[in-house]
């Protein structure tokens, strides 16, 4: 499946404590998807250089209707991607990185 990243929201502390990341896609049909990406995990290290908006990724797998499988191998299919990752950590900083 092919998706274009429409939205990087601020990370989230999940119940577990975790941070997270929520990106919200649209797929070729325009349906909206999401799927959410913890720092901590080993498929971080898969998605990191992709996380732009406009970027479009393809190799997803959904996992639900409206969720993208966070262990899927995405690859950019068009857009750039980030060759230096920083992590924001105010909103401001956040709005100025392109992510939101």
């Amino acid at each position: 499946m092919i998706a274009e990243i429409i939205k990087i929201l601020f990370p989230t502390q999940s119940r577990n404590g975790n941070a997270y990341v929520r990106v919200e896609f649209k797929d070729e049909t325009g349906n909206w998807l999401k799927t959410d990406l913890c720092y901590d995990y080993r498929n971080w290290s898969r998605w990191k250089k992709l996380l732009k908006v406009g970027n479009r990724i393809f190799n997803l797998k959904k996992k639900d209707d409206q969720t993208i499988d966070a262990d899927s191998y995405p690859h950019l299919l068009e857009g750039r991607k980030i060759n230096k990752i920083i992590m924001p950590k105010t909103d401001e900083e956040w709005c100025k990185a392109g992510y939101i």
